[in-house]
C-alpha cells in the first residue's frame, strides 16, 4: 500500500515537471516569435498579440 502511494505521489510530481518543461518550451517559442515580429517593424504590444493568436491556432 505504501509503495502504491509513493508511486502515485512520484507520478504527480513528474507530471508537474513535464508540464513545466512544456510551458518553458512554449514560452521560449512565443518570445522568439515576438522578437522576430518586433525586428520586422511591429510594436512590442502588436507582436505579442500576433504571436498569441498564432500559437492558439
Amino acid at each position: 500500500m505504501f509503495s502504491d502511494l509513493w508511486f502515485r505521489l512520484r507520478s504527480l510530481f513528474r507530471h508537474n515537471t513535464v508540464e513545466e518543461e512544456m510551458n518553458n518550451e512554449l514560452r521560449f517559442h512565443f518570445e522568439q516569435q515576438v522578437e522576430k515580429l518586433v525586428r520586422s517593424g511591429m510594436s512590442q504590444e502588436e507582436a505579442r498579440r500576433a504571436s498569441a493568436v498564432e500559437i492558439r491556432g
